[in-house]
């Protein structure tokens, strides 16, 4: 199916929209809160997770103290079992807003890590028929097993948020099949007008097989006869192969995503 590209928002727009997104996708099954840094995520649960506890459009108020802004988000988390492993600027913060806590982070050993953000910019869909692509929810015992596969090597918490992300009706899943068995993934988050699409996977021993670019054709299909305004995507930076594949099937980086984690995160 066409999908129709709107134009007209700015690039800073996109990223505001894909920041927002994910904090939505993220807040799936936990607790938000607004703070007077930004909003915070937290899950005692998903202790371990960054994306399950952290903080989302900062920005340092005029005359404020960052000491005093990171020691309440401390307190939140802390009060909730759990820390917070992440933190995400608004676009549109200004240098000023950003620097304090930039620094205060950056003396605690927080790292940097940007993703290219990528917005559909000419989507002619040609689906192919040579693998079968279904919704997660059709084959729900298999993509259990594909769940915690995928996230074995990762994170194995990330296996109970693929489970818990089928419950919500904002979240689709598309998956591959071959002879019984899930090999591939990827997800679309409505949000309105916008569908962000989000946990592209292939498991180790089936990539370089298409999966990926057929969960992909599929997922620009669902956007397209969601008739979704603008479809964005965020991929690492330094991932040659995914940004090489997002390219062909029709997106443009119009941004990054600056985040800020523990060093406890680090792998």
């Amino acid at each position: 199916m066409q999908l129709n590209v709107i134009k007209g928002p700015t690039e800073t727009d996109i990223v505001a929209h894909y920041i927002r997104a994910r904090a939505e996708l993220h807040s799936i099954g936990n607790e938000t809160a607004t703070l007077d840094l930004g909003t915070a995520i937290c899950s005692q649960a998903l202790s371990r997770l960054h994306d399950a506890n952290q903080m989302v459009m900062a920005r340092v108020p005029a005359n404020a103290s960052v000491e005093a802004l990171w020691d309440e988000v401390a307190t939140h988390f802390r009060e909730r079992g759990t820390a917070c492993l992440k933190c995400t600027f608004t676009p549109v913060a200004t240098d000023q807003e950003k620097r304090p806590l930039i620094d205060l982070l950056q003396s605690n050993q927080w790292y940097e890590s940007t993703t290219d953000v990528l917005l559909l910019r000419r989507a002619s869909v040609e689906i192919t028929d040579s693998h079968r692509v279904i919704s997660a929810r059709a084959a729900i015992k298999q993509y259990e097993v594909f769940a915690h596969a995928a996230a074995a090597s990762v994170e194995p918490q990330l296996g109970e948020v693929a489970m818990l992300r089928l419950d919500d009706p904002r979240w689709d899943a598309l998956v591959a099949i071959v002879d019984g068995r899930i090999v591939a993934r990827a997800g679309v988050l409505s949000m309105g007008e916008i569908g962000l699409i989000e946990n592209v996977r292939v498991l180790d021993d089936c990539r370089g097989k298409g999966f990926g670019k057929a969960v992909m054709q599929h997922a620009i299909d669902l956007c397209a006869r969601s008739q979704f305004k603008h479809v964005i995507l965020g991929c690492d930076a330094e991932n040659t192969k995914a940004l090489t594949l997002y390219t062909r099937l029709g997106f443009d980086k119009v941004g990054e995503s600056v985040s800020w984690f523990d060093p406890a995160t680090r792998s």
